[in-house]
């Protein structure tokens, strides 16, 4: 018996063993004496107990192999080569003996390439130290393989990839000089163009350029490649350590394999000869052939040679064989070998079926698909059905020029429901990011090239005329073809139309008429902001994310719809998990309160806790009866989330603790936190037991499943390990140290293992997941795909799913096996801040287009942008002449941009981790940055030179001011302290206490004897600094309990602005504290992040999370403009709209679409 990586999943159930684990065994891996076993009892061997228990044995599997080769098979498919004995020493003396940098197979449609490559490659592995295979059927972009590649080939220690491709192809071949790398590419033919030999199709010509480094730099590695033509750049040389083998077909004696294995064994070879020459040897010829004697011709063979012999089947290419059985097919099983190609993945069978439209073509689908097997047009694996790569090239091509027959029909005539236009969905919207990708790529652009846009565009009012209100996909693929033409659809009418499977993230649909429109198994655009948690539903059907605006979304897992949204907190939501019966939903944020959900309906059941500190994590109990909470009081609290009893406080942290878990198996809890320790806690007794002290703060711990490991991760980017001490006496756990796994360049925030317990997963601050082997401490993958901090990653309970969520504002989901990205759900915010005010013009930062934006008042109207240059500016400011805007970044640094020109001018560099606020001296002299890594920085404007570090808080900075004689320099941090610094030479003159959290603002009085700082405590405090060394509070304003963002002195120094987390700008009167006014607008629904006086004081501006800038009359509180960006559906009329959920909607609606 044969076991190969394709029968794997037959027997993985059999041996409950998860797929990582048998990935690693298949790679020759050590795996476990237990997992062993169960492989081998899963296959049939008897005699395993006298390989486990030998005296050799150690409870570890080692396969004879080089310990250094590493194997990425990808979705390499199963090797079953028929002969090919020759072809196969030819190859190893090429790649092995002669150490040929490059070598092509080459030959026909369904030759065998792949099939060969694959053999080859298993052959001869061992003799090389890294092995990797991608496959280019889908046409990847070559960004997307390079790194693959590189990541794979540098052991996961390349952190940043570059953007150019030229600089990622010089990075590969230090890999490849480096070590002795094999890499297959298979499918090349799939990137060349169809109109010229050896040519690439539009933006995949750097592929040659990969192709020609490796072969003419000298390095120790090998690429095969497998291809129907030689890339143009290959043609040219031959030798030189570059060779291609041109298959030919198979002999009469292999040919006959496969005759035999359809049924065909007392055949004699006299018999198959002339039709195995007759299809040139090609084995899926073959097949195909031998499939239709066996069903049309009642296995007569003789029949079969007779109709060679008359002629009447010419074979020129598979391409041939192929039309004349597609045309032999019905149309239910023409319908369905088009949906094949379309999905271009295996899909199951319940899948296969909802897409669909006639219920005839449901009820006789089945039937459909075992014509189809026994013709072997399709074929079955553990996924789902598939076609072969030659196959679904053809219907791919068969099905483009069908459509645009199809367009040149309804150009003259009745549009009819049964067109291929609507009877399927050119790209599947809710399918994985890489399959819609190559859809588009594949099928939707070169349909809108040949029938151009004049056709398509024409085709809208005839659809509404022909199919209103009727079923099927002719509304979204029209729709899908205008976004992805870019045609500006503002004022056109798509109302009444079934629009499903449009994908519509990222477009922008101004005025458009979608009224009574049906948007079923539609993507929308999503208004979610930065993403801080993320959890599983038990049964890994739902993920559920919480984010930064204090909102809970429920994602249904696969097709990323959006099926609740909760307006849950007033602050940053950090924890959030689902309780284990699914029922309900647990969440906590920094406003200090724990809530319970329903699941289905989104009411809030109760608050299990209030007031007890910023609430960091929280987690369910095994047995789903009690909550622990991780509070900013420094305490854990244990609550009975049905009765909401508080039933434990445990203290002994000396800050806040960041994160907690449970143990899965025992009474205990772990925690962790910015005191540099870790706890173990008996919650039977409620006391600790074990205090371990750190050298660098922790945010996260985790537990393995067994319960035999606990991990954990913080400030210095390191994983720590710890293991269960042996003999530890009943209901006690003490712990000690095991190893650290080092790789990441910055702080984690969250790290997950996998359900197995095999792998663990690791994100943070360098925008990087890893994926790590927990028995052999290696790092498995490094996958980069997120733009900014990453704040937690989640196993699914199946652990075939892992999901991530970023304060890039999206979530994705990964395949932890090969590393794709399967999922992306983007987030959109449009927020803008002012944060400058000069001559009737308003400064403003987009945060998600990363641009400024000068803005007329009067007009308000947006005039011009410029780039930050910086790739996440958390904050600008514009110099005191408004020549310069200095943005302070996630990425370590501060750009300096020439407001005139909008270039970069420079780039202060230092600081180790992100700049939370830049801002200018008043006299034009100095920049002062405030980091996260705890200083401030005060630089020299002409030479961008730091000139004074400023060290003395013990958190991350926040605010910084200078006074109004440049000479004082104001910081504010997460400590609740406010340093104040002589900017000559760098010295603490004081530091202000008297704030219960964090500093978010400050601002000094036009005079400089006064500091105003506003605190996320939800007061406003103001400090008489005449007397710097003493640093009195003159009075406290509270602000009503919602805590600030920022705080403005007025120029006049009468007046002070303030706003918070809630819609409202206040104004105070300094001497008394009384509250003079509040600004608010119906059209400002979110947030007020910013307020910024103009010179006279006469304007001030607000800037909201919801995209709009308000700017008021100071005297009366009159809004006299509004500035907004137009969101991606403003004005678009959505009346009467199907097929989404109340969630969808309402986003529909904060992007901008209206009901009328």
């Amino acid at each position: 018996m044969r076991w190969t990586k394709r029968s794997t999943p037959a027997w993985w159930i059999t041996a409950d063993i998860a797929k990582i684990t048998l990935g690693r065994f298949w790679d020759r891996d050590r795996i476990r004496r237990d997992n062993f076993i169960a492989i081998c009892k899963a296959v049939g061997i008897t005699d395993w107990q006298a390989i486990a228990e030998s005296e050799e044995f150690d409870g570890e599997l080692e396969v004879p192999t080089t310990p250094t080769n590493r194997t990425d098979w990808g979705e390499y498919p199963e090797s079953n080569v028929i002969g090919r004995a020759q072809e196969l020493t030819q190859l190893e003396t090429w790649m092995v003996r002669e150490k040929n940098k490059l070598v092509a197979i080459l030959g026909m449609g369904g030759m065998g390439k792949t099939t060969l490559a694959v053999a080859i490659a298993e052959q001869i592995q061992g003799e090389f130290d890294y092995l990797i295979w991608r496959s280019l059927r889908n046409a990847p972009p070559i960004e997307r393989i390079l790194t693959d590649l590189i990541s794979f080939l540098s052991n996961q220690q390349q952190n940043a990839i570059p953007d150019h491709p030229k600089d990622n192809i010089s990075l590969l071949m230090e890999c490849l000089k480096k070590n002795r790398c094999l890499i297959v590419l298979d499918n090349v033919d799939s990137i060349m163009s169809d109109r010229q030999a050896g040519q690439y199709l539009p933006n995949y010509e750097i592929y040659g350029e990969l192709f020609r480094h490796i072969r003419d730099e000298n390095h120790k590695s090998c690429l095969l490649i497998t291809s129907r033509e030689f890339p143009q750049e290959l043609s040219r040389l031959t030798g030189n350590r570059v060779n291609s083998l041109r298959l030919r077909g198979l002999s009469t004696q292999e040919g006959r394999e496969i005759f035999d294995s359809a049924g065909f064994k007392n055949s004699t070879d006299e018999e198959l000869q002339p039709i195995i020459e007759h299809y040139a040897g090609n084995p899926l010829a073959l097949n195909i052939v031998a499939s239709g004697i066996r069903d049309l011709l009642v296995n007569d063979i003789s029949q079969m040679r007779m109709l060679i012999q008359k002629g009447s089947l010419i074979f020129g290419d598979i391409q041939d064989l192929l039309q004349r059985h597609f045309d032999r097919l019905s149309k239910l099983e023409q319908e369905v070998m088009y949906w094949l190609a379309i999905v271009r993945e295996p899909i199951l069978l319940q899948e296969l079926t909802t897409c669909l439209l006639s219920l005839e073509s449901q009820q006789y689908l089945s039937n459909s698909l075992q014509s189809l097997i026994r013709r072997s047009l399709i074929e079955v694996t553990p996924s789902g059905y598939t076609q072969q790569p030659v196959v679904m090239e053809y219907t791919t091509h068969l099905l483009i020029e069908k459509i645009c027959e199809e367009f040149k029909e309804m150009e003259s005539g009745t549009i009819l429901p049964t067109k291929l236009f609507n009877t399927h969905a050119l790209i599947a919207a809710t399918a994985k990011d890489f399959i819609r990708d190559a859809q588009v790529r594949l099928l939707l652009l070169p349909i809108a090239d040949k029938v151009g846009k004049q056709a398509i565009a024409a085709l809208l009012p005839k659809l509404r005329a022909s199919l209103a209100l009727q079923s099927g996909y002719a509304g979204g693929n029209l729709l899908n073809l205008f976004v992805q033409l870019g045609i500006d659809l503002t004022g056109w009418d798509f109302s009444q139309l079934a629009i499903w499977q449009a994908h519509l993230r990222g477009a922008n649909l101004h005025q458009v008429n979608f009224s009574h429109a049906d948007f079923s198994q539609s993507v929308l655009g999503e208004t979610f902001v930065n993403v801080n948690a993320i959890a599983f539903s038990p049964d890994g059907q739902q993920l559920a994310s919480g984010e930064s605006r204090g909102q809970i979304h429920l994602w249904q897992v696969g097709s990323g719809k959006n099926l609740l949204e909760i307006d849950g907190h007033t602050d940053i939501i950090f924890a959030i998990a689902f309780s284990p019966d699914r029922n309900y939903l647990a969440s906590g944020s920094l406003d200090q309160s724990v809530k319970l959900w329903n699941v289905k309906t989104g009411a809030c059941e109760k608050i299990l806790l209030e007031s007890t500190g910023g609430i960091s994590m929280l987690a369910f109990s095994p047995d789903g009866k009690t909550l622990a909470c991780s509070c900013g009081d420094r305490t854990i609290r244990v609550v009975n989330f049905i009765t909401g009893e508080c039933t434990r406080v445990l203290e002994g942290h000396t800050n806040i603790p960041r994160a907690i878990a449970f143990h899965p198996k025992e009474p205990f809890l772990a925690s962790c936190g910015l005191d540099r320790t870790i706890r173990i806690w008996d919650l039977e007794r409620g006391k600790e037991i074990q205090a371990i002290e750190q050298e660098h703060e922790v945010y996260t711990v985790a537990f393995n499943p067994a319960g035999t490991l606990l991990a954990s991760a913080g400030e210095d980017g390191k994983i720590t390990i710890l293991k269960r001490k042996d003999n530890t006496k009943k209901n006690t756990q003490v712990w000690e140290f095991a190893h650290c796994l080092e790789g990441h360049t910055n702080r984690l925030w969250s790290l997950a293992f996998s359900p197995d317990g095999h792998s663990l997963a690791s994100a943070g601050d360098d925008f990087t997941i890893r994926i790590w082997d927990v028995e052999d401490r290696e790092c498995l993958r490094n996958w980069i795909g997120h733009q900014s901090r990453i704040w937690a990653v989640a196993f699914s309970p199946d652990g075939n799913i892992l999901a991530s969520g970023s304060e890039d504002k999206s979530i994705k989901f990964w395949n932890p096996e090969n590393g794709y990205c399967l999922q992306n759900i983007q987030g959109h915010s449009n927020a803008i801040a002012p944060f400058g005010f000069r001559a009737q013009q308003v400064y403003t930062l987009n945060y998600d287009e990363q641009t400024i934006g000068v803005w007329d008042i009067h007009t308000g109207n947006c005039d011009r942008t410029f780039s930050t240059h910086a790739m996440n500016s958390l904050q600008t400011a514009l110099s005191p002449d408004g020549s310069l805007v200095v943005s302070a970044s996630l990425e370590h640094t501060a750009e300096i941009v020439d407001v005139k020109s909008g270039t970069s001018v420079a780039t202060l560099k230092g600081h180790t981790t992100w700049i939370r606020e830049a801002i200018f001296s008043p006299d034009g002299t100095w920049i002062a940055t405030a980091s996260g890594d705890k200083t401030a920085k005060i630089w020299e404007i002409g030479t961008g030179k730091c000139i004074h570090t400023l060290a003395g808080h013990s958190m991350p900075l926040q605010a910084i001011a200078f006074s109004p004689d440049s000479k004082i320099l104001a910081t504010g941090a997460w400590d609740a302290a406010i340093g104040l610094w002589d900017v000559d030479s760098g010295a603490c003159l004081g530091m202000l206490q008297g704030h219960r959290d964090r500093i978010a603002s400050l601002s000094f009085h036009p005079d400089g004897q006064m500091l105003a700082s506003g605190s996320r405590d939800a007061t406003i405090r103001l400090w008489d600094i005449a007397d710097i060394y003493k640093g009195k509070c003159l009075r406290t304003f509270s602000h009503r309990a919602v805590k600030l963002h920022a705080v403005a002195f007025h120029p006049n120094g009468k007046m002070l602005a303030s706003s918070g987390l809630d819609t409202e700008v206040r104004l105070w009167h300094v001497e008394t504290g009384e509250l003079l006014r509040s600004f608010k607008s119906n059209s400002q629904v979110d947030w007020i992040w910013s307020i910024v006086f103009n010179e006279d004081g006469r304007f001030l501006v607000s800037g909201s999370e919801d995209g709009s800038c308000q700017i008021w009359d100071v005297a009366t509180g009159n809004c006299l403009q509004t500035l907004r960006i137009p969101r991606p559906y403003e004005g678009t009329n959505i009346k009467g709209i199907r097929g989404l959920t109340e969630s969808q909607k309402s986003t529909f609606k904060q992007l901008g679409a209206v009901e009328l």
